[in-house]
């Protein structure tokens, strides 16, 4: 299958590698910019091992592909969409790692409603370097709503046969929610202390939750 990853950082780096490994087609979408210093692989470090996965490399989403996964922080998701077709013409499925709810009607407002499936993740997971990823929790838990299972169990049981724990859930609403129910205190703590938590949390929960200001 061909994969599509938007946002290969300590999220996407970590999808994408475990797929290319596994013998998937996996394009990473990366800034201009950054185009000719990006390795045309990923390295990825786990306690089971070290892989290192070639991988294709691109600005913008072009042609016909099976899965594109989103795993950009909320803030920067509709910058990062202008490398994708208006109409997600030739995505198949979209699943995004985001946390959060909102980004969910977003992309289901550009795209068709039942080919974008919400997903999360628990790792302990970091970016060190431009495609270099180390985790270092030896769990990675993938939840995805049901709403993808019959298009997306191939895709999971590769992601299983890595090392993933990987289930479909019915109830998507609760399945995020219950992410940012988790993230919430980090977020508050961080904001009544005034200290920066977040470089812990990164490597925790994966992603930056938003920071919420009293007033």
């Amino acid at each position: 299958m061909k994969h599509v990853i938007l946002g290969a950082g300590a999220v996407g780096g970590l999808i994408g590698a475990a797929l290319a490994h596994e013998g998937e087609q996996v394009t990473v979408l990366v800034r201009p910019e950054s185009l000719a210093r990006h390795p045309r692989h990923l390295y990825l470090e786990r306690l089971s091992g070290k892989i290192k996965p070639s991988i294709q490399l691109d600005t913008k989403l072009s042609g016909v592909v099976d899965v594109m996964w989103i795993a950009y922080k909320a803030h920067q998701l509709v910058a990062a969409l202008l490398s994708v077709p208006l109409d997600g013409a030739g995505i198949a499925t979209t699943v995004p790692l985001l946390n959060g709810i909102d980004h969910v009607a977003l992309l289901r407002s550009r795209f068709k409603h039942e080919r974008v499936v919400p997903g999360t993740i628990s790792v302990e997971s970091e970016r060190v370097a431009l495609g270099r990823i180390i985790q270092r929790s030896p769990f990675a838990r993938l939840a995805l709503s049901a709403i993808g299972e019959q298009q997306l169990q191939g895709v999971a049981a590769r992601l299983r046969h890595a090392g993933f724990s990987c289930e479909f859930q019915a109830d998507e609403k609760t399945m995020l929610w219950s992410k940012l129910a988790f993230l919430a205190p980090f977020a508050l703590a961080s904001t009544a202390s005034d200290k920066d938590k977040q470089g812990d949390l990164r490597r925790r929960c994966v992603a930056r939750p938003t920071r919420i200001r009293r007033r």
